[in-house]
């Protein structure tokens, strides 16, 4: 970008009028383009989020699931013991929060001071092969999937130590992007337009110098081609 073009988006940044900006791109196509293109395909998501952005995520779930003819359950993992996740072996018996058919599980309430035996079973459950013609009772679905609520408390590591291929493929399956690349920042502006009363509230508009990807672009202009996108009114200016 030349020095022309970064002066005049600062300049029109600086002088926004946040009542007149208006979102014409949906926050929500990110996490479903990511949704789109690896569900079903890896059995274990994880998304990352914090207690203001679970709402904004849990919806975007649910509104891709029933697009897909998905059955969508929520299993709150806190205090779940192996049986709870993996079910009765011995008695062939699927535990409650399975689905009946091709589903989406989200799981929330795993973090540090979960038993390690329990990841292990999520671990199970998830790499088990799928029965396409017929459901024997201790196998999801064919096509179903995790989905973990990650917060900053997730245990990844401790994943990792179990099979190295969690950790080999933790950066495919969990979204949104690493903190401060080009396409984090993309995502928590659209995200944060949706209360552009609050935007200037947000941790990554406090963001300084250049994104850490290979773009490296400032994120001061990653935000404002942002917010020149969201057709703001001509007399903004």
């Amino acid at each position: 970008m030349d020095n022309e073009r970064r002066k005049e988006i600062i300049k029109r940044w600086s002088k926004v009028d946040r009542s007149k900006i208006r979102v014409v791109t949906s926050p929500d196509e990110p996490l479903e383009t990511f949704l789109s293109a690896v569900f079903g395909v890896k059995r274990m998501l994880v998304i990352n989020t914090d207690a203001k952005g679970k709402e904004h995520v849990l919806r975007v779930l649910k509104k891709f699931a029933n697009d897909q003819g998905l059955e969508f359950r929520i299993f709150n993992a806190k205090g779940a013991n192996v049986e709870d996740i993996r079910g009765d072996y011995h008695q062939r018996k699927k535990p409650l929060y399975w689905p009946e058919n091709q589903g989406m599980i989200v799981v929330e309430g795993i973090n540090q001071e979960t038993d390690k035996e329990v990841l292990r079973a999520f671990l199970y459950v998830a790499c088990m092969p799928y029965g396409k013609e017929r459901l024997k009772p201790d196998q999801l679905p064919y096509g179903s999937g995790f989905v973990f609520l990650a917060y900053n408390d997730f245990p990844v590591e401790r994943f990792a130590s179990i099979t190295a291929y969690f950790g080999d493929e933790y950066k495919s399956i969990t979204w949104p992007p690493a903190p401060y690349t080009k396409e984090r920042v993309i995502y928590e502006t659209r995200v944060a337009m949706q209360n552009i009363g609050q935007l200037y509230e947000q941790p990554f508009i406090n963001w300084r110098g250049e994104t850490r990807d290979a773009s490296q672009e400032l994120y001061t202009e990653v935000i404002a081609e942002e917010l020149l996108q969201a057709n703001i009114a001509k007399d903004s200016f």
